[in-house]
């Protein structure tokens, strides 16, 4: 079960950033984040992007499909980010909101 606090931060999100390596492939906890995530992304309520930083094989199967990138350094993984940041889609209008 996902900790309550990141939780509400996934469910929240307009967008969310993997960013896949050996240990987050070891941790139950980014186990059951990322299953959330991929829960809200394939009803279309949520942008998945998925940051490889080691190379290392995507585990869950509803994430293997998904585009990833690979970014092996600090300084690729920003340059990465920014040129993501410059594509994405912008983030849904809230009802009620400004």
């Amino acid at each position: 079960m996902v900790n309550p606090t990141i939780e509400d931060a996934v469910l929240s999100a307009d967008l969310f950033v993997v960013l896949w390596s050996r240990s987050y492939a070891l941790s139950r906890f980014c186990y059951d984040e990322i299953e959330l995530a991929l829960r809200r992304h394939a009803v279309g309520e949520i942008q998945l992007w998925i940051i490889n930083l080691d190379g290392s094989d995507i585990v869950p199967p509803e994430a293997r499909a998904l585009p990833q990138a690979l970014a092996r350094t600090p300084h690729v993984l920003v340059a990465l980010v920014r040129e993501l940041l410059e594509h994405a889609e912008p983030a849904r209008a809230v009802p009620g909101g400004e």
